[in-house]
């Protein structure tokens, strides 16, 4: 499975994603709110706050004329109400207000909208903005003209709104970018957690497919908590190699001792006088040395220790070697062996060492031969899948259950409970050992599904001439 499959069936990366929708919809959210700062809406309320006053002098002005225009005025003066108010005649003379004088110099908001400034000195009663270092008014007013052709000039001072839209529009900011952050962290950690994840489980499963437990797991820092993960699967791993090592030790042990007695034992009964009785006890003792061979051979190729050349090798050519060789065996027990190569078989190379292949290669023909019937076939098949090289061993013998399957790739996993049939049980696992040294697998199957025989897959990394 690659990176990317493996990233997105990993909960840890779904969770990051999730994570890093929900603040891309506060980023959303936030810039919403921008939109809405950064269109200036704190001073359009304002500004119609202005409007709503001048509809009330409108009103007065309407029903009393001058004098209730000028009683409003008062009302809004003495209130303090933070309005600012300018009355003037046509020719622009001062008549009256809260304001030192008619603005001199203006700036315009909108249409019909003021912008100027009156400096706190020149109104002293007046309340001042909350802003620290500011010394004037920011007032923002529209001027009326009156049905006695005065004008009316009302304000109100819009340095507090100004502030409190800036901090507004810099908090919109800040979050987006903190969302941000959060945003690529949340992806970041995912895709941290996962690949590490990935990494652990690719470790795991080769140890597992290789029995190699030497192999250990890396530890990239000593501070989280998938390292503290990787540190106590090493120690068990650890604790595993001694283990298996200390039982390997013991029957590698046991077989290397009781094969010098054997051997002497056999040159003693092979120096008695010829009969049938001594051709009895060879034949016996010969299998016996052969089972501790086979073991010890196993336990080194496991353990790494056994030679292995590094030679470039044809798996067709090897198979038919070893066609060639069992082919007199299956014509005496009445069986059909066959090679099939795929076209591009024989211009493909394995490397390794090619007595230990054939070793292998012999063991599955072999057991092929020895448990199909007379009248059967067993069927040698080489191919190429991409950088993969096949050697399958196809038998219509009574073939082997699916679920004893994994207990025949084991040391003497013989599925004859009683043992009457002639073999040790080591020939399979031999083969496995020899293929999982040279990086490849063994894998048993149905010859054909819900029909009696066996397949076994030899699988190795190859390459095109």
């Amino acid at each position: 499975m690659s990176l990317r499959q493996n990233l997105l069936h990993s909960s840890s990366y779904q969770l990051g994603t999730l994570l890093a929708v929900l603040v891309l919809l506060g980023v959303f959210f936030v810039s919403y709110w921008l939109v809405i700062a950064s269109d200036n809406a704190l001073l359009r309320e304002s500004e119609e706050a202005i409007r709503a006053e001048i509809r009330a002098f409108q009103t007065a002005d309407r029903l009393a004329g001058r004098a209730g225009v000028e009683d409003l005025l008062q009302s809004g003066m003495t209130g303090n109400n933070g309005y600012f108010y300018g009355h003037r005649d046509a020719a622009g003379n001062w008549l009256g207000g809260n304001m030192p004088g008619w603005p001199a110099s203006v700036e315009r908001f909108d249409e019909g909208t003021l912008l100027f400034e009156i400096s706190h000195s020149l109104l002293p009663g007046q309340r001042a903005s909350i802003r620290l270092g500011s010394e004037h008014f920011d007032v923002m007013a529209k001027v009326h003209t009156l049905s006695d052709g005065t004008q009316l000039l009302v304000g109100r001072d819009v340095d507090d709104l100004e502030i409190a839209q800036w901090v507004a529009e810099a908090f919109g900011w800040a979050m987006i970018v903190i969302l941000l952050a959060i945003c690529a962290v949340s992806f970041g950690v995912a895709y941290y957690v996962a690949s590490r994840f990935t990494r652990i489980a690719a470790t795991t499963e080769r140890i597992i497919a290789t029995g190699n437990l030497g192999e250990r797991l890396l530890v990239d820092s000593n501070w989280d908590d998938l390292s503290k993960l990787s540190r106590m699967l090493n120690r068990l791993l650890a604790e595993l190699e001694a283990r298996v090592d200390g039982i390997q030790s013991v029957s590698d042990s046991i077989a290397h001792d009781l094969r010098t007695p054997l051997t002497r034992l056999r040159v003693n009964v092979s120096s008695l006088v010829a009969g049938p009785a001594r051709e009895v006890l060879l034949e016996e003792i010969d299998g016996l040395l052969r089972i501790f061979s086979s073991l010890l051979r196993i336990s080194a190729i496991e353990a790494g220790k056994a030679p292995m050349a590094s030679d470039d090798i044809s798996l067709a050519t090897l198979a038919g070697d070893v066609v060639d060789l069992y082919e007199p065996l299956a014509r005496e027990n009445g069986v059909e062996l066959h090679l099939v190569n795929g076209p591009t078989a024989a211009s493909s190379l394995v490397q390794g060492d090619a007595d230990l292949l054939c070793q292998a290669v012999a063991n599955l023909v072999d057991n092929a031969v020895k448990f199909t019937p007379a009248g059967g076939s067993v069927t040698v098949e080489t191919r190429v899948q991409g950088t993969v090289a096949e050697l399958m061993v196809l038998d219509s013998g009574p073939g082997i259950p699916p679920e004893q399957h994994e207990r025949a790739l084991q040391r003497f996993g013989r599925l004859d409970a009683s043992r009457s049939r002639p073999g040790n049980g080591l020939g399979l696992p031999l083969a496995a050992a020899i293929v999982r040294r040279h990086g490849g697998s063994l894998n048993l199957d149905s010859a054909v599904p819900a029909a009696p025989g066996l397949k076994v897959t030899l699988r190795l990394p190859c390459r095109a001439v």
